[in-house]
């Protein structure tokens, strides 16, 4: 695919979007669900930690504008392996 004129490659503004640079809500269904998958997988390397301090260390390096969705899919982890999907 060809990109031209005043378009943003998609990685470009899913970086953006990690980056903070662009709000969540302002981004296009496409990449706030490249940027979920981001999201999970900074979970799943929280909750990998072996202790408590370990996995709020972890957390407290996500940068804020990310956290609270970092927080939100640790929850859902933690509720799926719960059962009480």
């Amino acid at each position: 695919m060809v990109w031209c004129g005043d378009s943003i490659r998609p990685r470009r503004q899913l970086e953006d979007l990690l980056s903070g640079k662009t709000p969540y809500d302002e981004a296009t269904p496409a990449i706030q669900s490249m940027a979920r998958l981001q999201f999970f997988l900074a979970a799943q390397e929280v909750l990998s930690a072996a202790t408590d301090q370990e996995k709020r260390a972890r957390l407290d390096k996500v940068p804020p504008h990310a956290k609270v969705h970092v927080e939100y899919e640790i929850k859902r982890i933690l509720r799926y392996e719960r059962g009480s999907v």
